[in-house]
């Protein structure tokens, strides 16, 4: 037997395919990606809708508001009737008080119900079922201070309220002085009648005004200071007529509102001044109220040296 050695494979155009294939460049791959999305037909995005297209959207969000909508005119109209019929149920039963002691009671009374009545008629359907909120304006948010971080508590906070504009911190509101001042004369005085019976003279001589009215009566060194509950109430008994009827009441002999008085100390005035001429001439309280108004525009009540008198340097204030 004769021995045939194998023959070699020639290398040829088909010697490539029978060795592994090795790895493919990223130009390569590229290629035969793009070749394939080439060759696959176009594909068009399935469309996807929600709750049956916007119409029906637009539908259902505009009958559901005008629902609520109309619930809510019903209740306020509801609210709104009760208001007015308990308003004139309470107008036909003030009526029957025409006596001044009754009237007065009646006029405090009608407007507590108006504004008891008001509220009512502002407040939402339901706003009872809800716990109460208080109304803040812009001016109490910015005026509040706010905690230092990781304060807790319900303790007081301190007062570092400051002013918007410059910065500063703001002085405390004072309360406008309401009273009105009678002045009685010294025999009247020493009757030392009570805050009540002058309360009580006042009522009855001035007419539609109640006890209420005048809550407070103090004696003063000059007679009495009757404040009244309102502001309205003053202005009514500073009218022409009410305030004859209530100073005569008191048997007093006038009646006005409080005026803040302002002093101002001007030091360094020279006792006398050199005219043009060369003589002395003496600082008077005349010619001093005369450079008041000129610096100033406004007349001093009234002008007087200090008693001390002139310094050494003949300086007066």
């Amino acid at each position: 037997m004769a021995s045939v050695t194998p023959e070699r494979p020639t290398e040829g155009p088909q010697a490539a395919h029978t060795q592994p294939e090795g790895l493919e460049t990223p130009s390569q791959q590229y290629l035969r990606t793009s070749k394939r999305q080439q060759r696959m037909p176009d594909q068009l995005p399935i469309p996807f809708h929600i709750g049956g297209g916007a119409d029906n959207n637009k539908k259902s969000v505009t009958g559901a508001v005008n629902q609520q909508i109309q619930e809510a005119q019903r209740t306020t109209q509801t609210r709104h009737n009760i208001i007015t019929t308990l308003a004139e149920a309470i107008d036909k039963c003030m009526e029957g008080y025409t006596s001044p002691t009754e009237a007065g009671i009646a006029k405090e009374l009608r407007q507590r119900v108006i504004e008891a009545l008001t509220t009512s008629l502002h407040n939402a359907p339901g706003a009872t079922n809800k716990p109460a909120t208080i109304q803040r304006t812009w001016a109490d948010v910015a005026g509040t201070p706010k905690a230092p971080i990781g304060a807790t508590g319900n303790g007081p906070r301190p007062n570092t309220r400051r002013s918007t504009q410059t910065g500063k911190a703001t002085k405390p509101h004072r309360p406008v002085d309401g009273r009105i001042l009678i002045t009685v004369p010294t025999a009247t005085r020493l009757k030392q009648a009570s805050p009540f019976a002058i309360r009580q003279a006042i009522c009855a001589a001035v007419e539609n005004l109640a006890l209420p009215d005048i809550p407070k009566a103090t004696t003063t060194q000059t007679g009495w200071a009757i404040t009244p509950a309102s502001r309205d109430i003053r202005d009514q008994l500073m009218g022409q007529v009410n305030r004859e009827l209530m100073i005569k009441a008191v048997e007093g002999e006038d009646a006005r509102l409080p005026v803040k008085w302002i002093n101002y100390a001007v030091q360094g005035v020279t006792s006398a001044y050199r005219s043009i001429a060369g003589t002395e001439i003496p600082t008077t309280t005349e010619l001093v109220a005369q450079e008041a108004y000129s610096q100033t525009k406004q007349h001093p009540v009234s002008c007087r040296p200090s008693r001390h008198g002139p310094n050494t340097a003949g300086l007066t204030t």
